[in-house]
């Protein structure tokens, strides 16, 4: 008897031992815990359901029901990729055949192409500028995750786990998804911001007592922060601007910011790798989001013609 709730726990604790981010294991409890809630309610009887026994019509009513909620096909198709990954786990752990999964032949929902809007130049310098005169640890710290989101395009549940022994001089060392490596590079002026913070968070903590916890990036009590206390932090650096921002105010939209600027100059396969990508089709969202007359722009400068210098 492979009881819902039972495997579900089974499965995020699974997750945890493979070194999964807790914001993955969060959304896939987010997920999945409402739609088997909603197989219980929907069987007409208080027996326990096995999940080997749940079906692909099962499945595919669950999404029907939710897209009648006004749910968007993006956020569908993540609950969709939970519900696959579960029954995934069924098989590798040799509970469920392969022939018998019931995810494997539900397809995804179509989603509407649209275009990514970021931060402009401008909002990015008003953001940094709300922390430009002051060395305390507080706001040096604030304002150099935001040069770091904006100069690298790291996700922030990387960010959040980088320490000091990440950085060698003007690289950095992530751990992505999947506890994949890679490297990306670090401009010399956050390089720069990054060396003041460093010292600063030095003197903080010798003159507080206090004792940080080994990552770059804590709180006031040496605490690691989180992936909640830094969206936080950036909407109320937004606030402060006294601008008005049309945009989500996110750590990601700042992920964001960075592709678009490197599509306009790089090349979309060092960016996958920037990003740490698995599949470029992701990365290609950015080269769609080009304006016309950037697009324009670039083939100007990379045109063969103009190279040759005929006259």
């Amino acid at each position: 008897m492979y009881e819902l709730n039972e495997m579900l726990e089974e499965y995020l604790i699974t997750l945890k031992a493979e070194g999964k981010v807790d914001l993955t294991i969060k959304t896939r409890r987010k997920h999945l815990k409402p739609f088997f809630a909603y197989l219980y309610a929907t069987s007409g009887n208080d027996e326990k359901i096995d999940l080997t026994d749940v079906t692909r019509r099962q499945i595919r009513e669950y999404i029907t029901y939710m897209l009648d909620r006004d749910l968007s096909p993006v956020y569908l198709n993540s609950i969709l990729k939970s519900i696959r990954s579960i029954f995934n786990y069924m098989v590798d752990e040799g509970y469920l055949k392969e022939e018998f999964n019931p995810a494997t032949k539900v397809k995804a929902l179509r989603e509407k192409r649209t275009l990514i809007t970021t931060f402009t130049d401008e909002e990015i310098q008003a953001l940094i500028s709300v922390y430009k005169r002051s060395n305390a640890f507080l706001p040096t710290r604030n304002k150099l995750i935001i040069m770091l989101f904006a100069d690298t395009g790291i996700r922030i549940s990387e960010l959040i786990k980088l320490k000091d022994c990440d950085f060698q001089g003007t690289s950095i060392n992530i751990l992505g998804k999947g506890n994949k490596q890679r490297v990306v590079f670090l401009s010399p002026l956050v390089a720069k911001q990054l060396a003041k913070f460093q010292r600063i968070k030095r003197q903080y903590f010798n003159h507080t007592g206090a004792v940080a916890d080994n990552y770059l990036f804590v709180n006031f009590y040496g605490k690691r922060l989180t992936p909640e206390g830094i969206n936080m932090m950036l909407k109320r650096t937004a606030e402060r601007t006294g601008r008005v921002f049309t945009i989500r105010i996110s750590c990601h939209t700042l992920r964001h910011y960075f592709s678009q600027k490197y599509i306009e100059n790089g090349d979309i396969y060092t960016l996958s790798r920037l990003l740490g990508h698995s599949n470029l089709e992701t990365t290609r969202t950015y080269l769609r989001s080009m304006s016309d007359g950037k697009v324009i722009e670039k083939g100007i400068q990379s045109s063969p013609m103009s190279s040759l210098g005929i006259r």
